[in-house]
């Protein structure tokens, strides 16, 4: 089972985006020798609008019918295409995800009361420390507080 690989956005529309044509205007201005990469400055999302698609960032809206635009004509359904490829990914990510964790064994644990306590002494010590905090990666992040606040709920109860 491999992981999905991630579409790519159709990166030869950046030479028609109004946000990376400014960028590039001034990053040669102020570096005329320094080489410019315009996936370094695009910004584009785009969503669904009227007949066509309009970018979040720099309101460029490309529609139908294309009358006579060429580069709507080109690049309204390349980027169509690269969202409908971006859903089927975030589906087959989804599916990928619920797969391995199909493997992974579940874990049963006894406590008593004082142990209880202790662990969610270290575990709020964990949340409340920012070197700590900032260590770990957010799935880890995001586990320790479910566990915590499961644990705290568990400890109002008793």
């Amino acid at each position: 089972m491999s992981k999905p690989q991630q579409p790519v956005f159709p990166k030869d529309w950046y030479q028609h985006c109004p946000k990376v044509l400014e960028a590039k205007e001034w990053y040669q201005r102020l570096t005329p020798n320094a080489e410019f990469v315009e996936e370094n400055y695009a910004e584009c999302a785009f969503h669904d609008a009227g007949s066509g698609k309009e970018c979040e960032n720099c309101r460029a809206f490309l529609t139908r019918p294309f009358a006579g635009h060429r580069v709507d004509e080109e690049f309204l359904p390349k980027i169509e295409q690269f969202y409908r490829n971006l859903e089927q990914y975030n589906l087959a990510i989804e599916q990928y995800e619920k797969d391995l964790a199909k493997g992974k064994p579940s874990v049963t644990v006894m406590l008593d009361r004082q142990e209880l306590e202790g662990l969610v002494v270290a575990l709020r010590w964990f949340k409340n420390t920012p070197k700590m905090y900032e260590q770990v990666s957010s799935e880890v992040r995001n586990k320790v507080f479910g566990l915590l606040s499961f644990l705290e709920g568990q400890d109002d109860s008793r």
